[in-house]
């Protein structure tokens, strides 16, 4: 995987914390937001991150 060869291990596992973070933060706010669909969008991006780089990772 050539996304795999240019970010180290702990490089991926940095990130995928960062977005986890950002994920919880999201799903804990998401009822206070004016803009609940624009978030909601924004949300399933994130899990889809999530979810490619534990991918990787699991490679």
């Amino acid at each position: 995987m050539e996304l795999y060869s240019k970010a180290t291990k702990s490089e991926l596992e940095k990130l995928l914390k960062e977005y986890k973070e950002t994920e919880r933060c999201i799903e804990f706010s998401i009822d206070l937001l004016e803009e609940q669909d624009y978030a909601k969008g924004k949300l399933e991006l994130i899990k889809i991150i999530i979810a490619d780089i534990e991918k990787v990772l699991a490679n």
